[in-house]
């Protein structure tokens, strides 16, 4: 993605036409790869094919280290734009930062976001929570939704969410 980003950045002194032509194919590739990656990963991330059942703090670390170097969460590349690549992730990749970093949280914030919303879906301290209290009432939906961007998740969907801390362990 740095190959696209150098591309039209040394071209970048022409008119803003020109440059707005040169960067529109660079871009294209970079979100439509962005996006391919992310659903890939959040297929492992989310379970999609039953291979990742349990998640364990350490491997969801090293997980989300080896991400944000990939993705460019974090914008840790040597290229110009880098610092303002988080903020130009597509929204499907933002989506995957989120739950990377759901997944990764420590275990006391993680147990109390889950208790929190336990207790909000009814169920109270059951060891798996329920995404059904939340999709039949849709104030319980937007207080769960609430709570996960209280706590810095603004693309993170409540299902997604559901699925790390029941497969968190503790």
């Amino acid at each position: 993605m740095d190959v696209c980003s150098q591309s039209w950045e040394d071209q970048y002194d022409q008119e803003d036409d020109l440059h707005a032509i040169v960067q529109f194919g660079p871009n294209s590739l970079r979100v439509n790869i962005t996006n391919r990656l992310a659903d890939k990963f959040l297929e492992v991330c989310l379970d999609v094919q039953g291979m990742t059942p349990d998640l364990a703090l350490e491997g969801c670390k090293a997980f989300a280290q080896d991400l944000n170097e990939l993705m460019m969460f974090g914008g840790s590349s040597n290229s110009k734009s880098s610092s303002s690549q988080e903020h130009t992730l597509p929204p499907f990749a933002k989506r995957l930062e989120d739950v990377v970093n759901l997944m990764s949280m420590d275990t006391k914030p993680l147990r109390d976001l889950k208790m929190a919303l336990g207790g909000l879906g009814a169920g109270g301290l059951s060891p798996v929570l329920s995404y059904t209290a939340f999709s039949q009432d849709g104030t319980l939906m937007e207080e769960a939704m609430s709570m996960l961007r209280a706590k810095g998740f603004a693309w993170i969907h409540l299902e997604d969410a559901i699925s790390v801390l029941n497969r968190r362990d503790e």
